[in-house]
C-alpha cells in the first residue's frame, strides 16, 4: 500500500506501473479523519523495485483561503473577476493535489499548466513553453523546481499585470490585478535591492532564475514565502509614494524582505518538523531588519527591533500560557497543532534570541556592537556559522540543535549550552540588582519573570549576556561592559560605580538582551533623570519605558516609576522609540482604570497626558520638514493621533481641517501620513463615524480601505463598536479582514 495526503477532493483512480508488472488498477483503501487526509492506496499485487504512481482527481475551488481557492477582484468596468491561487503552508498542499505533503518529504516538481488563452499562469519556476490545446486553452508547461517541501509549491492563474527587472541572474517580476498597475514598482525597487544583499549575506546565490512576487486580493497571511513566487496580501506588497504613508511603504519593504530571508533559510534549508518552526520564522522576523536597511537605508530600521518585536515578544512570554520555541513533537502531530506554532513566541521570540547571540558573538570576536550595524559587517561570527549551516544542509531538512552544532563549530563557544535555555524553556528572565555592602559594586541575580508576579531561579535559569553602560559623570564618555550571567547567585555586573557627579548605570544596551532589569530605587530615580536630560539614547530610554511598565504590572516596582519615565520622557526633546513605549503605558493604565469605574481617576489620567502630550505637539508640529528623518516622519501623526484622542486643540483643528478636505474630495491636500488620524478622530463623534463609514463602503484601494477599517474599530462608544461588530460580518468587509477587525475592536 500507499499512505500519502489528500483532503476534500475525490480520487477518481489510482494506479501504479512499473517495468515488471504493467499498469495496475488501485483502490482508496482507506481515509483518515479530515485534517490529516491521509488516504491508503492499496493493490492487489506486490510492486517491487521502482513503480510511478499515477492519480486522477477532482475538487471544486473554494473561498476558503487554503489549499488551490479563488480570489475575486474588480476589472476597470467594475466587473468581478476571478483568479485562482494557493496557499500551502502548513499543511494545505494536500487540498490542491493529493501528496506527501510533510516538510522532510521533499521533492522535485514538474507541473504542467492547462488554462484559457489570454490568462496569466504562474508556477514556482519559469514557462518553458506553451502549447494551444482544445476549447481555446493553451497547456503550459514549466521547468523543474529544485529539491523542496510540498507547502512551498504554488501556483496562480488569472488577469494579472507586471513590472519586471532583470538583477543579476535573476529575473524579478512584481504582479497585482489591472486596477494596481500604478502600485508596482515601488516593491519592484525594493526587491531588486534585497535580493543582492542576501546573496552576499548567506553566501548562496539565489537557486531560481527568476522571482516572482504577487499581490491578492484574497489572502488569509501578510504573505507567503513560496519558492520563486512569493504571495501577499495587497497591503503587503502594493505601494505609491505619491499616496501611501510612510508606515504603509515601510510596511511593505519589511515584508518583501521577511519573504526573501525565507528563500534561503526555510526553503533551501527547511525545518525537519513543525516543532522547530521558529528557526524559519524566528530567522526571517531577524533578518527582515537588515533586509529592510540594505533597501532603504534611510529608514533606521535596524534600530527599530525592540519596540516593534522584542517588547511584544517579552510581553507575551511572561505568561503562565506561554511556551517553549522548542515543543515536543506530540504538541504539531495535528493540523490546529501545527497551526498554533505560528505565534509571537516562534516569530518576535525566536528573532529576538537570534539577535541577541549575533551581538554577543560578533562582540567577543572584536569587542563592537554591531546591532544596528549596515551590511556589509567585517566580523560577523553567526553570519559565518549560519553560511555554513546553510551549505551544510542546502536542500535538506535540519533541526533547531542542527544550527546550534555549526554555529558552535564555527565560533569555539558553547552556543548549543548557551541557547538551550531561551529554545527549551518558557519564558525568561529578570535581573534584579542591588548595591554591595561597601556600595562599590552593582549586583545582578536573576529570576523567571512572570506577568503575575513571582518566579524563583530554582525553579529555572538562564545564561544571559548582560551589558552595562556606565558614565562617570557629565561629559564622561559611557563604556559598555559584559558579563556571562549563569545560576542563581549574585554576581557582578560593574565595579567601581559612582554616579553621584551625573553619571549612570544602564544595563541590556540597546535591548540586546532576551531580558528584562529592574534596579535599586537610587538608579531608577538616576536613570529618570537621565531621560529627562536626554542623555540615553532613544533605544535605551525605550527599553527603561517597557521594562518599569512590566514590573510595575506584575507588582514588582511601583507605579510611580513608570509614570516618572514616561512625565521625564515627555519633558524631553521628543522621540518615536520612547514615545511609542510611553503611548504603551498610557493605553495599559487607561484601560485598567476605566475597568474600576472611578471617573475621577479616569478624568486625573486623561488631564496629565493632555499635557503630557501638549509639549511635543508643540515641537513637532503639524507640517513635515524637508530632510528630517524618518523616525520623526513616524514619530509626528503618532503624537497628533495620540493628542488628539485626549482633547488637544490643536491636533483636533488639524484633524477637522484635513477631514473637511478629504469629504470634499480633495485627497491630494492631505498629506498620506496625516490620513489615518484624520478618519480615526473623526470615527469617534457618531457624525463622523457615518461619514468614514461610507467612505469605508465606496473604497477600492486596499491600504484606504485598512485605514478607514482601522478608525471604525478605534471607537469607544457602545452603540459605534456594535456597529462595526455588525459590519465586520457583512459582505461589505472580505473573509480575510473579518478576523482582523473583530479583534482590533477587542
Amino acid at each position: 500500500c500507499v499512505v500519502l495526503h489528500a483532503v476534500a477532493m475525490d480520487l477518481v483512480r489510482v494506479r501504479m506501473s512499473s517495468a515488471a508488472l504493467g499498469e495496475v488498477e488501485g483502490h482508496v483503501h482507506a481515509v483518515a479523519e479530515e485534517e490529516v487526509g491521509q488516504v491508503v492506496l492499496h493493490w492487489d499485487v506486490a510492486f517491487a523495485g521502482r513503480a510511478t504512481l499515477a492519480l486522477d482527481f477532482q475538487y471544486t475551488l473554494t473561498d476558503e483561503l487554503r489549499g488551490f481557492y479563488r480570489s475575486t477582484f474588480r476589472d476597470a468596468a467594475g466587473a468581478p473577476q476571478v483568479m485562482g491561487t494557493t496557499q500551502f503552508e502548513s499543511v494545505d498542499a494536500r487540498r490542491a493535489f493529493p501528496c506527501f505533503d510533510e516538510p522532510a518529504m521533499k521533492a522535485t516538481f514538474d507541473v504542467t499548466l492547462e488554462v484559457a488563452s489570454g490568462l496569466t499562469a504562474l508556477f514556482n519556476t519559469k514557462m518553458l513553453r506553451e502549447t494551444p490545446v482544445s476549447g481555446g486553452r493553451v497547456a503550459k508547461v514549466y521547468d523543474t523546481t529544485p529539491r523542496m517541501s510540498t507547502y512551498l509549491v504554488a501556483f496562480i492563474v488569472g488577469e494579472l499585470v507586471s513590472v519586471k527587472r532583470q538583477v543579476g541572474g535573476c529575473l524579478l517580476g512584481v504582479w497585482g490585478a489591472p486596477s494596481r498597475a500604478g502600485q508596482l514598482d515601488e516593491a519592484l525597487d525594493i526587491v531588486s535591492k534585497v535580493l543582492p544583499a542576501y546573496e552576499a549575506l548567506f553566501g548562496i546565490p539565489f537557486p531560481i532564475d527568476k522571482l516572482d512576487l504577487v499581490a491578492i486580493p484574497d489572502f488569509a497571511a501578510g504573505a507567503m514565502e513560496n519558492w520563486g513566487l512569493i504571495t501577499y496580501r495587497e497591503t503587503a506588497l502594493l505601494a505609491d509614494p505619491a499616496k501611501n504613508t510612510l508606515r504603509e511603504r515601510q510596511r511593505v519593504a519589511v515584508v518583501i524582505a521577511h519573504e526573501m530571508a525565507h528563500q534561503w533559510f526555510g526553503n533551501l534549508v527547511t525545518m525537519q518538523w513543525w516543532n522547530d518552526l521558529w528557526l524559519n520564522e524566528g530567522f526571517a522576523t531577524f533578518v527582515e531588519y537588515i533586509g529592510t536597511d540594505a533597501a532603504r537605508p534611510g529608514y533606521g530600521y535596524l534600530s527599530f527591533f525592540p519596540n516593534y518585536d522584542l517588547s511584544g515578544a517579552l510581553s507575551l512570554d511572561s505568561l503562565e500560557s506561554t511556551r517553549s520555541l522548542h515543543p515536543p513533537e506530540e504538541d504539531t502531530e495535528s493540523a490546529s497543532g501545527i497551526d498554533s506554532q505560528f505565534d509571537t513566541i516562534a516569530y518576535n521570540k525566536g528573532g529576538s534570541i537570534i539577535r541577541m547571540i549575533r551581538i554577543y558573538l560578533a562582540q567577543l570576536a572584536s569587542q563592537q556592537y554591531i546591532g544596528e550595524t549596515s551590511l556589509p559587517v567585517s566580523i560577523d561570527p553567526f553570519m559565518d556559522g549560519v553560511r555554513q549551516y546553510l551549505l551544510m544542509y542546502k536542500y535538506g531538512n535540519a533541526r533547531s540543535a542542527d544550527l546550534w552544532d555549526v554555529v558552535q563549530t564555527t565560533t569555539g563557544y558553547p552556543v548549543m549550552q548557551w541557547m538551550e535555555g531561551y529554545t527549551e524553556q518558557k519564558g525568561y528572565p529578570v535581573l534584579t540588582l542591588s548595591w554591595s555592602s561597601d556600595g562599590q559594586q552593582l549586583l545582578a541575580s536573576q529570576k523567571p519573570f512572570l506577568k503575575n508576579g513571582g518566579g524563583a531561579c530554582a525553579d529555572k535559569s538562564w545564561w544571559i549576556p548582560a551589558s552595562a553602560t556606565y558614565s562617570g559623570g557629565v561629559g564622561a564618555a559611557p563604556a559598555t561592559t559584559w558579563t556571562e550571567l549563569t545560576g542563581c547567585s549574585e554576581q557582578v555586573v560593574l565595579t567601581h560605580v559612582d554616579v553621584s557627579q551625573g553619571g549612570f548605570v544602564k544595563l541590556n544596551h540597546h535591548q540586546s538582551g532576551y531580558y528584562r532589569v529592574n534596579y535599586p530605587a537610587d538608579l531608577w530615580g538616576n536613570l529618570q533623570d537621565h531621560v529627562l536630560r536626554g542623555t540615553l539614547s532613544p533605544l535605551d530610554t525605550a527599553g527603561l519605558l517597557d521594562d518599569a511598565r512590566a514590573l510595575a504590572d506584575a507588582g514588582e516596582l511601583n507605579v510611580t516609576v513608570s509614570l516618572g519615565l514616561v512625565d521625564a520622557a515627555a519633558q524631553s526633546h521628543p522621540e518615536y522609540q520612547p514615545w511609542s513605549q510611553a503611548l504603551g503605558t498610557i493605553t495599559q493604565l487607561r484601560r485598567l482604570l476605566g475597568a474600576s469605574g472611578d471617573e475621577q481617576c479616569q478624568a486625573d489620567l486623561e488631564d496629565w497626558v493632555a499635557g503630557s502630550v501638549a509639549g511635543p505637539v508643540v515641537t513637532v508640529g503639524t507640517a513635515e520638514v524637508a530632510g528630517e528623518s524618518h523616525a520623526m516622519r513616524l514619530l509626528r501623526p503618532m503624537l497628533l493621533g495620540a493628542a488628539g484622542a485626549y482633547g488637544n486643540v490643536v491636533a483636533t483643528a488639524f484633524a477637522d481641517r484635513n477631514f473637511e478636505k478629504l469629504k470634499a474630495g480633495q485627497e491630494g491636500e492631505v498629506p498620506a501620513d496625516f490620513r489615518p488620524l484624520t478618519y480615526e478622530l473623526a470615527a469617534r463623534e457618531a457624525a463622523g463615524y457615518e461619514d468614514v463609514l461610507a467612505m469605508f463602503r465606496a473604497a477600492d484601494d486596499p491600504a484606504l480601505v485598512r485605514e478607514l477599517s482601522n478608525a471604525l474599530t478605534s471607537v469607544e462608544d457602545p452603540q459605534l463598536i456594535a456597529r462595526t461588530l455588525e459590519l465586520a460580518l457583512t459582505a461589505s468587509v472580505r473573509s480575510q479582514d473579518t478576523v482582523y477587525m473583530i479583534v482590533d475592536v477587542a
